[in-house]
């Protein structure tokens, strides 16, 4: 019998993005061919089944929907229909990015998102896409981490007018997607990291001002922009997206994750408090190789999760696991590509042979815990008892 049991119909799933996973995008950041699961999805789609997960966060691509400006690629649209109508078929509920990382290379023609016609140019792209793939999609998220687009332009002085034009096409994507369809579900991710302060060996002797000055400074008027965006976006979101890696580090030299499970319960109560909407974990994982910690991880957030929806009444609806597939991610200050590979993955590939997929130990422990419904106090206390050893291996 499970100690941990979360509501029936809760949805336990995984999360992919077009360009850090599906291969062969032309957009414009580099070009990789990831894990090709553009190549490999039906593939994907029974592992995915086999496992048991009933919901998939991926998406549709700006980019390759429309390559040149004022060009459909037909054969894209035709794609993204096989690709989705086949997550419909096998019953699995679909979280869908419209709009993920990566841009269509034709849009720094017009001087990207601190242009007002690129708000135009998305919205018209927003337009075409609900208009086609409406019928597949249980909940929509218009666009990825917004702040972290704008923070693209934070060293052209442009941060405030790219997030306050991010902002008005996510706005105005809502309308757009409920005239379409008055039922859909329109998401806006808040996440709201808790933070922590740390103090390094050999930096005791600086005040907090300067600490401030060499860390925070940027954060909290991001910060900032991203609480008054939100707030003008009241009344135009149906669900809150939150992604949660863990508590955000305070050091003046580094920007890091502190493994804080309980955090996610907190930023779940506060949310839930503040906006009574539906929540849905779309990020969590952790970045590293040795399964043992990956499976402890993923059960102490999964009873944050059940102690914020039975302890604090939290209406969260679902969990998403970052990622299913091994992905990119980038270190723009260091190479400014996405050709370095953290850990995080459900399922391993080959991707230097013949691209078999293999699901990990964490994949199997995770599919039981979904066949359960939840878990026993045997396996919580043995996460727990790895509590202290939980780490991220290679990332930020």
């Amino acid at each position: 019998m499970s100690f941990v049991r979360f509501p029936e119909g809760f949805l336990f799933g995984a999360s992919i993005s077009n360009y850090q996973h599906f291969g062969g995008l032309i957009c414009d950041l580099p070009l990789i061919d990831a894990a090709k699961h553009s190549t490999h999805y039906e593939a994907d789609f029974k592992i995915l089944k086999d496992l048991g997960l009933n919901a998939f966060r991926t998406g549709v691509d700006w980019a390759r929907i429309e390559p040149e400006e004022g060009k459909i690629d037909q054969n894209a649209v035709r794609f993204y229909h096989r690709y989705l109508s086949k997550l419909r078929e096998m019953g699995v509920k679909t979280i869908i990015d419209l709009y993920h990382i990566g841009n269509p290379r034709w849009i720094h023609e017009h001087g990207g998102w601190t242009s007002k016609e690129i708000v135009e140019k998305f919205l018209q792209y927003i337009d075409f896409a609900a208009g086609e793939y409406d019928r597949y999609v249980d909940y929509y998220v218009v666009m990825n981490e917004p702040e972290v687009v704008a923070a693209q332009h934070v060293l052209k002085e442009e941060v405030a007018t790219g997030f306050k034009n991010i902002n008005e096409a996510i706005r105005r994507s809502y309308d757009i997607i409920h005239e379409k369809n008055s039922e859909a579900m329109v998401g806006v991710e808040d996440n709201g990291l808790p933070v922590a302060t740390v103090i390094e060996p050999g930096t005791e002797g600086m005040t907090e001002q300067k600490r401030e000055d060499e860390f925070l400074k940027f954060w909290e008027r991001l910060e900032e922009a991203v609480d008054r965006e939100f707030e003008a976006n009241k009344g135009k979101f149906d669900w809150i997206s939150v992604h949660y890696y863990g508590m955000v580090v305070n050091s003046p030299r580094y920007f890091t994750f502190m493994v804080y499970p309980e955090g996610l319960r907190e930023v779940c109560k506060r949310l839930s408090e503040k906006h009574g909407k539906p929540i849905i974990i779309t990020e969590n994982g952790l970045a590293n190789r040795d399964d043992d910690q990956k499976t402890a991880f993923l059960v102490l957030h999964l009873k944050s999760l059940h102690d914020a929806i039975t302890l604090d009444g939290a209406k969260v609806i679902g969990y998403c696991w970052w990622s299913f597939l091994p992905g990119w991610e980038r270190l723009p200050e260091v190479t400014g590509t996405y050709y370095w590979r953290p850990f995080f993955e459900l399922v391993d590939v080959d991707l230097v042979g013949n691209y078999e997929r293999r699901p990990t130990q964490t994949a199997l422990e995770y599919s039981e815990i979904i066949k359960n419904q939840g878990f026993s106090q045997r396996l919580y206390e043995r996460c727990m008892a790895k509590r202290s050893s939980i780490r991220y291996e290679d990332w930020l």
